[in-house]
């Protein structure tokens, strides 16, 4: 449930967010492969990472960065009152992990 009741988000913390198809469309995929790995060893990694981005979808806006921001000195635009748990993942960083 959003926002969340309790930090930090465990393994115990509800996944679905009932206000937004989109979550509660990924969960059913989610359970969907999560069944087939218990009842075939279909195997499967289920990975949330908040904002993937890559050249296009960083921008706020604009052709600047939220990092080019924070290098240059200049403020940085936080989604919400700033209290929430964001993070960045560059496409790239999360193909080397993700694939090893």
């Amino acid at each position: 449930m959003k926002p969340v009741r309790s930090l930090p988000i465990t393994e115990e913390t509800p996944l679905s967010n009932p206000f937004w198809d989109y979550s509660r469309l990924k969960i059913d995929c989610e359970k969907v492969l999560t069944e087939a790995f218990q009842k075939e060893k279909f195997p499967v990694t289920i990975v949330r990472p908040s904002h993937t981005y890559d050249n296009t979808k960083i921008r706020i806006r604009r052709r600047y960065t939220t990092i080019d921001r924070m290098r240059k000195g200049k403020p940085v635009f936080i989604h919400g009152d700033g209290t929430s748990l964001w993070t960045l993942t560059h496409h790239k960083d999360f193909a080397k992990g993700f694939t090893g």
